[in-house]
């Protein structure tokens, strides 16, 4: 599926799902709020679900992830982060960081993974 954005939000290659940098945002474009930062990474991870799903992969196998915050200190964001794994019986190699602003403008968290199908 291609973004709005001209890219694809995420590819296969062989075993290997790459997910491109996925904002809270809906079916149309905008985000889900402008001010809630809980409600963005819900959203964030609802879309990163649905682009695992395109390629019959799900959370649990994710291997790596980066996410792009726009305020590190913001209370609470490595906790509303982790909780999107609570589920899984563990949780993939993190990077988290702090960026001036993204795509869209009040978008609070971007994030990026790759995941793989492989036994």
């Amino acid at each position: 599926m291609h973004s709005n954005w001209g890219g694809s939000r995420a590819v296969k290659v062989g075993a290997t799902i790459h997910v491109a940098g996925l904002m809270g945002v809906k079916d149309d474009g905008t985000l889900v709020s402008d001010v809630n930062l809980a409600r963005q990474v819900d959203a964030v991870y609802a879309n990163l679900k649905a682009a695992l799903a395109e390629f019959g992969a799900s959370l649990s196998n994710v291997v790596s992830e980066t996410v792009f915050v726009t305020d590190i200190e913001q209370p609470y964001v490595m906790e509303l982060v982790g909780r999107a794994y609570a589920q899984q019986p563990s949780a993939p190699a993190r990077t988290i960081c702090q960026v001036d602003k993204l795509l869209l403008p009040n978008a609070m968290i971007a994030v990026s993974c790759i995941a793989t199908l492989e036994a």
